[in-house]
């Protein structure tokens, strides 16, 4: 992420996320599909409602998630399976950032 120039930031839980409402400046958002009390989808669909074009990556250590993701939300950009490779995540991240108006 620094390598973009980009300050990554770390939140607690999908309910800090919210409270905190800096996300709106994000560049894109990476979300893990299997959180507890509220999976990446339904945050997706949260920060959805406000800002309806910030990219989402979404990672997951169930392989089987398949091409649902991509249909859960219309900003996500790619679906990365743990463990997943730097190149991986920089390909993703090219993705959402030269989407991002």
């Amino acid at each position: 992420m620094r390598s973009y120039g980009m300050t990554p930031r770390q939140y607690t839980s999908p309910h800090s996320l919210l409270a905190e409402e800096d996300y709106l400046e994000a560049s894109c958002l990476i979300l893990d599909i299997h959180m507890p009390r509220m999976t990446g989808y339904e945050l997706a669909d949260r920060v959805a409602e406000a800002a309806p074009k910030l990219p989402v990556i979404f990672i997951t250590a169930q392989a089987e998630e398949g091409d649902r993701w991509q249909r859960r939300t219309r900003s996500a950009v790619a679906l990365l399976v743990k463990p997943f490779s730097a190149d991986d995540l920089n390909t993703a991240l090219d993705v959402a950032l030269n989407q991002r108006p």
